[in-house]
């Protein structure tokens, strides 16, 4: 399974987390983290919250910070 986008409307976004991937690891990490993967794909977006590296699901993200800001607040 492949972190894919499900969902994007408004600068907002559904990422599907496949297990395995971190959402968002330590700065020493060597492996591409799913925050990561959104920043090349978006200038500026981030995750807004995490799951475990081992627990797939559903990530909510946001490509600024008034998105972000919203899906934190929110979810």
């Amino acid at each position: 399974m492949e972190v894919g986008v499900l969902f994007e409307k408004d600068g907002m976004l559904a990422l599907n987390k496949p297990a395995g991937i971190c959402s968002q690891g330590p700065k020493t990490s060597r492996f591409l983290e799913l925050w990561e993967m959104v920043r090349m794909r978006f200038n500026g977006g981030h995750v807004a919250h995490r799951i475990d590296q081992f627990t797939s699901g559903i990530n909510l993200a946001g490509v600024s910070r008034q998105q972000l800001s919203y899906l934190s607040r929110n979810w």
